[in-house]
């Protein structure tokens, strides 16, 4: 087995945050971000969701980690560089460093469960809305969703969920939200059948 490391060269600055390290992110997000043509000037730091395993296996090996697309003829493999930094989801310190940060350009939710299981959506300053009506950012296909359901937006250099009024609410865990709360690292979102995890 061959040994991955950097050998010296610099990762590349971290300008997006990510929360979740899983198969889908490191296949597209981050294999996206390693083949654009300045993608060396476009790291990424991403925090684990449950298990904090992946981050020390991907830290011992500077971020870097191998690729296998399945071919039909046969397999390729390529080496990832675009992840610059592997934290566990319960590094709050590094989670707030990274937000309040003025390179970061990026920060990403992606749902984990529901009909749009992988998507991933990039968050913007002015913020994005979530439910079942055709001008949300995201447009959930979901009967237990409203029209105008919630919305993720940023306050005080982090980000805050707001419930829009939806007949079935807007959850946290298993906690209903009745006012704008503020989204920890490793917090899920639950809209009807649909799960989010907010990622940086």
């Amino acid at each position: 087995m061959t040994e991955l490391s950097r050998k010296g060269r610099p990762a590349a600055p971290i300008r997006q945050i990510h929360l979740g390290l899983g198969a889908f992110f490191r296949a597209h997000q981050a294999w996206y971000t390693d083949a654009c043509l300045d993608g060396e000037q476009w790291g990424i730091a991403a925090f684990t969701g449950r298990s904090t395993r992946l981050a020390t296996t991907l830290t011992a090996q500077d971020g870097l980690y191998t690729l296998v697309s399945r071919g039909a003829q046969c397999d390729s493999f390529s080496i990832i560089r675009s992840l610059s930094r592997a934290h566990a989801g319960t590094d709050t310190r590094a989670w707030l460093d990274y937000f309040s940060a003025e390179q970061i350009s990026i920060v990403s939710l992606t749902v984990t469960e529901g009909s749009l299981a992988g998507t991933t959506l990039t968050l913007i300053e002015s913020g994005v809305l979530l439910g079942r009506n055709p001008e949300c950012t995201l447009v959930l296909d979901d009967d237990f969703a409203s029209g105008r359901h919630a919305r993720v937006f940023r306050r005080d250099g982090g980000w805050v969920v707001e419930d829009l009024g939806s007949t079935n609410g807007t959850y946290m865990g298993s906690t209903r939200l009745t006012k704008p709360t503020p989204v920890e690292v490793g917090s899920t979102l639950r809209i009807g059948k649909t799960i989010f995890e907010l990622r940086k």
